[in-house]
């Protein structure tokens, strides 16, 4: 081989081990990253379990409390009708 051809051959592997240094680092800045994202949903996703359960349950002390309150206050109606006559 020719001077040239050599020089473009070290040339072109010193490019190509940049590259793949590169390639490298940025596949393992990807890995910490996917995992930091894989942490933060399952924090979401717990956080998002505890506000349904926390609404469900307000529903249901207040479906209780509907369920409670609603007969006092008729038989409260009923009452003062009569007690008006």
């Amino acid at each position: 081989m020719n001077d040239a051809a050599s020089v473009l051959v070290i040339i072109l592997s010193i490019t190509l081990v940049v590259f793949l240094i590169i390639a490298m680092v940025l596949i393992v800045a990807l890995i910490k990253v996917a995992n930091q994202l894989q942490g933060l949903t399952k924090e979401v996703e717990e956080t998002t379990k505890s506000i349904r359960d926390t609404a469900e349950n307000i529903k249901d002390t207040t479906d209780n409390v509907a369920k409670i309150t609603s007969p006092v206050f008729m038989g409260k109606f009923i009452l003062g009708l009569f007690k008006k006559d």
